[in-house]
């Protein structure tokens, strides 16, 4: 699905592009007397493609502002009374259903999701079954890239939390998705802001984490070391002090943006007792702190600790700025100067009645300016009598460029999606987030300052799936609802996995794929999207895989090493008297194996069990197979006598009953007493039992490492017949079917008139017509 969202306007040019005013237009909410403390939001939230607010009065009662269309003005609607004091928010559409659903919680009250019904009316709230966590940081995210968003918690008191959507909006604790332990052991406490971004450009997200612990003095202890989880598309790896974003000090929040246009991630950290970091993305997976450099120092100065750091464009001129927030004297905007520094604004917040505690970021009145929605506290869990305010961006000459996406292959929100717009600035990127920094959320749409340039060259959309949409040229001034897929780039690629001479391929692709066409280099070809093929030697081929579909035509190819090798045998034993146990230990796929003990018997199982009958040196061989030929290891096995084991098992239907000697190996007479005064001299006997009991059954064994003797008690029982027969009639003859259950051994019939048998399946002829009463009565041992 394609629109577009033309939005006209009268600009008036300014001769300072880089100063920035805001407009307190808090009485353009319905409801004004709203005290929020940390956690706000701003995101679409009933589908119409304008940013709204979430916001929880009291840290606890649930409203949404909804920003009314071609107006500054919006409708208040109170949502829920939550239990507890919440500390963080994130939004996204957890079932799918096309609304956006509201994540929180708090101290171990609960952690909270408040579904949308499926027509977007109206709100249910219900607390998720998970174990207590003090939530601070918190993220819809698809940590294992199945479609469905995901929850990661981040929390305060031990091991932050991972929860897996099932798809349907429901929750569960899975580490499996990721396991956020410390890399310096700890109780893995202090988890307060997380940020989900690809630093590293590999196409799949990456985590990381910032910690504090205010009541621990030491830098280097795990509570309070910054983690950076890298993904390599398998796992995650934890590399923040290789990487260069460790900066030792008691940190609460993290932000990523490109500062400097090269087309990767840089870095700012919110730290409460050292300097506030700055670092610059050297491209190859290193960070350089630059915070120096930035003037950040000088502009931040006497500021105080921070509570929430954004990046964005605020100015519209193609360089994103900073918003940082407190719990000091004030609050900062940070305007990028474009070559790596920074400059504070002058007031660009006039109608603040004091610092801004907390802030969430987006377009609060759709004229491509970024807005701010603002919270006030005493701390970071106590409001102030202070109400929220609401403040426009007054603008300027600048132009810009909005997106909103919807994942199909991808999660609905495209939540880990990165846009690349480019032009005469080069390269912007923007990535797609849920619940950044210290439990805030911002908005979906991601927004882009074009300077005074009208002109964009591309866009580029790399969604969570795989998937890239190739659009050029689109409007500036506008904003762009695009559907994964609407653009999407023809692209082709493949995984194999190989086994000797056959190598499995599965083929992957654009969204739009319908058909794959593959040519192995050996003059054969395949089609389907996964294929095993068998290369005819060894060598190097050329594999090429040609996809087309609705989005176009693709081809890749890259050269794939097959190598024949024979299996490695090898096998390692121990033994137990004449008894030897193997365990096999061949390499290299082999498909079947035989084993020789050097006593005449063989196998063909892959790790046996065998026992000799005489004790002596016997040379056992094990030869495995493959396709590409065999290989045999042999070894000299003592036989030995050991301590003589006697013993037996056994199997009962009914009477009869299978006995089964497992006694030890050498064993050459058995004499076994039934306890019903029969024997008999097999190895493994079967028995029929005159009558249900309980027998002493005894095994007495000779051989050539002596003797022994074993007994056990045997049950033997069985169900009585079941008598019951059908007849066959013949004028006045008929016959009599047995068909009684539990096999009858004897049978005796009275016919009703006088006459009786004995026998199974008796014919009888009655004198005359009439009615009768026959009986059976089925007998048998049991």
């Amino acid at each position: 699905m394609k629109k577009i969202l033309l939005l006209l306007l009268s600009l008036i040019p300014s001769a300072a592009f880089s100063q920035v005013t805001f407009a307190d237009s808090t009485a353009n909410l319905e409801v004004r007397a709203i005290r929020s403390g940390s956690p706000v939001a701003v995101v679409d939230m009933n589908g119409d493609g304008l940013d709204d607010i979430v916001c929880l009065d009291s840290l606890h009662l649930l409203y949404i502002h909804y920003q009314l269309p071609d107006t500054a003005v919006f409708n208040s609607e109170f949502i829920a009374g939550l239990e507890g004091v919440k500390w963080s928010i994130c939004v996204a559409d957890a079932d799918a259903n096309g609304y956006n659903d509201i994540f929180t919680g708090g101290e171990n009250d609960g952690l909270y999701l408040v579904r949308a019904s499926n027509d977007g009316s109206s709100y249910t709230a219900s607390v998720i079954n998970s174990p207590a966590i003090f939530l601070q940081g918190s993220n819809f995210v698809d940590i294992d890239n199945d479609g469905d968003s995901d929850l990661f918690a981040c929390n305060n008191d031990g091991l932050s939390l991972p929860l897996f959507n099932d798809g349907m909006g429901n929750f569960t604790p899975n580490y499996s998705l990721l396991n956020p332990v410390s890399t310096i052991p700890s109780d893995n406490s202090g988890n307060l802001g997380s940020v989900w971004t690809d630093y590293d450009n590999d196409s799949d997200l990456d985590l990381y984490i910032a910690k504090g612990s205010p009541d621990v003095d030491d830098p280097t202890d795990g509570r309070r070391l910054n983690l950076l989880f890298r993904n390599d598309g398998i796992g995650f790896l934890e590399i923040a002090s290789q990487a260069g974003l460790q900066p030792l000090g008691q940190s609460r929040a993290a932000d990523f943006a490109d500062i400097d246009n090269d087309g990767d991630l840089d870095c700012f950290i919110i730290n409460n007792d050292i300097n506030n970091t700055l670092h610059l993305n050297l491209g190859n997976g290193l960070f350089i702190d630059i915070t120096l450099a930035s003037n950040l120092l000088s502009a931040l100065n006497g500021i105080g600790p921070g509570v929430n750091a954004k990046f964005a464009d605020f100015d519209n001129d193609g360089h994103i700025d900073l918003l940082y927030t407190s719990l000091g004297s004030d609050h900062a905007l940070l305007l990028n100067n474009g070559n790596n520094t920074f400059t504070k604004a002058v007031a660009p917040f006039p109608g603040a009645p004091r610092r801004i505690q907390s802030a969430a970021v987006g377009d609060l009145n759709n004229d491509g300016f970024l807005d701010v929605y603002a919270s006030f506290g005493f701390d970071y869990f106590q409001t102030s009598n202070e109400i929220d305010r609401l403040f426009i961006n007054n603008g300027n000459a600048n132009h810009y460029f909005k997106t909103r996406l919807k994942g199909v292959a991808s999660n609905p929100n495209g939540i880990g999606a990165r846009l690349e717009l480019y032009g005469s600035w080069g390269k912007q990127i923007r990535e797609i987030r849920s619940g950044e920094g210290y439990g805030v959320m911002n908005s979906y749409t991601a927004h882009f300052g074009l300077g005074a340039s009208t002109a964009i060259d591309s866009l580029i959309i790399r969604w969570p799936s795989g998937n890239v949409d190739f659009l050029t040229n689109p409007p500036a001034d506008t904003t762009l609802f695009i559907e994964e897929g609407d653009y999407c780039l023809p692209n082709s690629g493949f995984q194999f996995t190989r086994a000797s001479l056959t190598v499995n391929f599965l083929g992957g692709g654009d969204a739009g794929v319908a058909d794959w066409q593959w040519d192995f280099g050996d003059g054969q070809t395949g089609n389907g999207r996964q294929v095993s093929h068998t290369f005819p030697d060894d060598g190097t081929y050329t594999v090429c895989l040609s996809t087309s579909g609705s989005c176009g035509q693709a081809e890749f190819c890259t050269d794939i090493t097959v190598s024949c090798f024979p299996p490695l045998s090898d096998f390692i034993y121990a033994t137990d008297g004449l008894d030897v146990s193997f365990e096999n230990l061949s390499v290299g796929d082999p498909t079947r194996y035989l084993w020789e003990f050097g006593d005449g018997e063989t196998s063909t199982e892959v790790s046996p069990n065998h026992g000799f009958d005489t004790t002596g040196l016997y040379f056992v061989c094990l030869t495995s197979f493959n396709d590409c030929g065999s290989s045999t290891v042999c070894d000299f096995i003592q036989g030995s006598c050991g301590n003589v084991t006697t013993a037996f098992d056994y199997d009962a239907g009914g009477l009869s009953v299978q006995f089964i000697d497992y006694s030890s190996a050498g064993t050459n007479d058995w004499q076994w007493n039934f306890g019903d005064g029969t024997t008999s001299t097999e190895e493994n006997p079967f028995h029929d039992f005159p009558m249900t009991g309980s027998y002493q059954v005894c095994l007495n064994i000779s051989g050539v490492c002596g003797q022994g003797q074993y007994c056990r008690t045997v049950e033997v029982s069985c169900p009585p017949p079941v008598a019951s027969f059908t007849t066959i009639p013949d004028e006045l003859d008929i016959v009599f079917q047995d068909t009684s259950a539990n096999e009858p051994t004897t049978w005796l019939w009275n016919f009703g008139d006088g006459s009786a048998s004995t026998q199974e399946v008796p014919l009888h002829t009655y004198a005359v017509p009439g009615t009768y009463t026959v009986c059976l009565l089925a007998g048998s041992p049991c």
